[in-house]
């Protein structure tokens, strides 16, 4: 699957509003090898202070199948 087009822009958008809203990277690794890893196979943590609402949205926004991924439609 190629890596463009917007539900690769949402997923984008989807790390750069966890890391505004909980303060850390939603995937992290020691090396770029171990980052891919993550990204391909880990789900994010969700910390408790995050409202029902913002976690259900990042959710949304990170799922890795991109045809399950939350269009623009579905975030506004």
């Amino acid at each position: 699957t190629p890596y463009i087009g917007t539900k690769s822009d949402i997923w984008s958008l989807g790390c750069i509003l966890y890391i505004f809203l909980c303060g850390c990277h939603p995937f992290e690794g020691e090396s770029i090898l171990e980052l891919y890893k993550q990204i391909i196979t880990a789900n994010p943590n969700y910390p408790p202070c995050l409202s029902d609402k913002a976690q259900k949205l990042l959710q949304g926004m990170l799922k890795k199948d991109p045809n399950q991924r939350y269009s623009l439609k579905d975030i506004n």
